[in-house]
């Protein structure tokens, strides 16, 4: 049966499957109305970018060396590899983010936890 949007406007009761409830569209008209949002921004200083770029590039480097003891049985991750390698991949410098904020988005879990609520 088709209905126009004036009839479903007028009637007292309208049945829809739950999942339009979880639709995006939903969501953000919820949002609208509650005056909350689910995205935080997070300023991430030079300094902690460097610090993140440093702790990846060490998981690269400890990766390599597996990889590597895979090809070659015996092969030890000794100072030569370690110094081949950080002269094909430099390490990196902390000048290299100066100046350089990013904005990233982090969902706040409380209101995630105010959002089933709302649903439930």
């Amino acid at each position: 049966q088709q209905l126009t949007v004036q009839e479903i406007v007028e009637a007292d009761i309208v049945l829809v499957p739950y999942r339009v409830l979880l639709h995006e569209s939903y969501r953000k008209h919820c949002d609208s109305i509650s005056g909350s949002s689910a995205d935080k921004r997070v300023w991430e200083s030079p300094a902690h970018q460097h610090s993140a770029a440093r702790t990846r590039y060490a998981s690269a480097m400890q990766k390599e060396g597996k990889r590597r003891e895979k090809e070659q049985p015996g092969f030890i991750n000794d100072l030569d590899f370690f110094q081949e390698y950080q002269a094909s991949h430099p390490h990196p410098q902390l000048h290299q983010f100066t100046g350089a904020w990013v904005e990233k988005k982090q969902v706040d879990s409380s209101y995630t936890a105010g959002r089933i609520f709302r649903l439930e």
